[in-house]
This record gives structure tokens, sequence and C-alpha cells, in this order.
């Protein structure tokens, strides 16, 4: 039997390797919690500590991978749905998503560095569009049986 997931091109195998990696970093991250440190959670110490702790540092590796991998899942479906003309609309949605993470992560990281009480705003509208996107891309494969449009 052939799997529908796998359509020819490279999406058909970056795509899923990418979702897949944006899984991995989504439960590494929550396994491994951060450090409290700049107020959060509410009652932690302001500033940051003199030394990380294993935990802290597998959770920004984990975030990393979670912030890297989905924006650039975005671009390889957006390529992917531009070459079916039902699907462009996604193709468009897909890049915007992509390009508005990218900018907003370094937002975040820029925020974060400079101690701005938005960082975490910020970190979460950047979660906010990515899951959207992740959620109508699963919507979208769930409806089609596939990536492309009808067919």
């Amino acid at each position: 039997m052939r799997c529908r997931w796998r359509e020819p091109g490279r999406a058909a195998t970056w795509g899923p390797l990418l979702i897949a990696m944006f899984g991995v970093g989504l439960v590494a991250s929550g396994m491994f919690p951060m450090d409290p440190m700049r107020g959060y959670p509410p009652g932690a110490p302001e500033g940051v500590p003199a030394r990380l702790s294993w935990n802290h540092n597998v959770h920004d590796a984990a975030g990393v991978l979670v912030f890297a991998s989905l924006p650039a899942a975005t671009l390889v479906f957006a390529r992917r749905f531009a070459s079916d003309p039902s699907t462009r609309g996604l193709a468009i949605y897909s890049a915007a998503t992509g390009v508005a993470m990218v900018a907003l992560f370094i937002a975040f990281v820029v925020a974060w560095e400079s101690g701005n009480s938005a960082a975490g705003l910020i970190q979460r509208t950047t979660i906010l569009f990515g899951w959207t996107w992740a959620a109508l891309l699963a919507l979208h494969v769930a409806r089609n049986g596939r990536v492309s449009g009808a067919g």
C-alpha cells in the first residue's frame, strides 16, 4: 500500500521530517524545564543564575529545534502547496507564517537578551502562529488524505 503522505518532491521527505523534529523538540522542552529566572515563574528571583542547570541547557536546545524546524516546515510546505493551483492560498499562508515566525523569534531573542518584559508575549505569539499553521496542515491532510489539493 502506497503511503499517501509521501508525495513526489522534497516536501515528501523534508516536510514530515521537520514536523517530526518539531514534535521531538516540544516533548524535550516539556520534559526538561528551564531554571527559574527573571521573575518567571512568579516569585522567581530577578536576573539570570550564575550557572544554568543541565535541564535548562537541554530545554534551550530543544527550543532552538522547535523554533527552527517549524518555520522551515512552513516554507517547505509552502513550496509544495504552490505547485498545486487548488492549494495556492495555503502556499501563501504557509510562507507568511514562516516569515512571521522567523521575525518574531528574532524579536523574542532580542527582547529576552535585553530583559524586556515583552519577551514572553512575543514568544507565545510565535507559538500561536506556528501551532495554528500546524493544526491547519493536519486538518488539510485529514480532509484530503494528502498534502496537495484534491486528488
